[in-house]
């Protein structure tokens, strides 16, 4: 088996497991020592594997790990701590001929309003904490977003918000 047949066959399995844990989480309370009990180990084993992964083939991309693995390492990659995010970035950028660019476009987002600086893409909501509701986090270019959306795939920003606010 190549290291890419291996490595597709790891990142479903990391997958599965980080996406069971979640939903075990999700099933009961809400709180800070339940989701440190049941999600965060898993989310640290991860990291480890998410590195060799890395270090070994780069960004798992399309043509090599196939659609649902890149994306189960994206997904991955999400739950992981900044520095993996920003090294992942990187091997992304490399890639952007052969990944989802939507993926792209949410964890660059991702990774920017965590080093405090504005979203480029608008992928990224927060809650309000007087509404209640889902908002739009700080965007760099409110007048070109539509356009950078549309090169990575993604449709309009107007769109996406709505689907927020069909409760």
């Amino acid at each position: 088996m190549d290291d890419h047949n291996k490595y597709a066959n790891i990142i479903l399995e990391m997958d599965k497991e980080d996406q069971d844990a979640r939903k075990i989480f999700a099933s009961g309370p809400n709180n800070p020592e339940r989701y440190n009990e049941i999600v965060a180990p898993v989310d640290r084993k991860n990291e480890n594997m998410i590195l060799e992964i890395m270090d070994v083939v780069g960004w798992p991309v399309i043509s090599k790990f196939g659609e649902i693995a890149s994306y189960s390492f994206w997904r991955l990659v999400q739950h992981a701590k900044i520095d993996i995010k920003r090294r992942a970035l990187e091997l992304m950028e490399k890639n952007m001929e052969d990944i989802n660019k939507k993926n792209y476009a949410m964890l660059k987002d991702r990774v920017l309003l965590i080093d405090k600086k504005p979203q480029i893409y608008g992928t990224q909501l927060g809650l309000n904490p007087e509404t209640n509701k889902p908002e739009l986090l700080p965007v760099e270019n409110m007048d070109k977003v539509d356009e950078l959306r549309a090169s990575v795939g993604l449709g309009p920003l107007s769109e996406y918000l709505a689907s927020f606010n069909q409760n």
